[in-house]
């Protein structure tokens, strides 16, 4: 089984829903970041553009539930589906930064 599932993103908070607890009491934050860039692709350079769905826990759902809509922000994690039964994919968020050097 290969072991590397690493994504670092850069965007824009889209859409963010309320602070909410799961049963053991941990924070949780659901939202939306907005990608956009200039890639270098092997015949030139091309457009990206993407929205991931993010989830943030403990201390990161906390800075994501400060964070406005159109806020600039770089977050890690790693890609997971939602549910055990969907094939939707989410960004499990181990970090977020707001003030970052692009």
């Amino acid at each position: 089984m290969v072991d590397c599932n690493r994504l670092v993103l850069c965007g824009r908070m889209a859409q963010r829903e309320v602070l909410r607890y799961t049963p053991a009491g941990i924070p949780i934050v659901d939202f939306r970041l907005a990608h956009a860039s200039e890639q270098a692709a092997s015949w030139g350079a091309r457009r990206a553009e993407c929205e991931l769905l993010c989830i943030a826990a403990d201390r990161w759902a906390r800075v994501a539930d400060r964070l406005q809509i159109g806020d600039r922000l770089r977050v890690e994690g790693f890609l997971t589906r939602r549910h055990h039964r969907s094939q939707q994919l989410m960004l499990e968020v181990n970090r977020i930064e707001t003030d970052f050097e692009e």
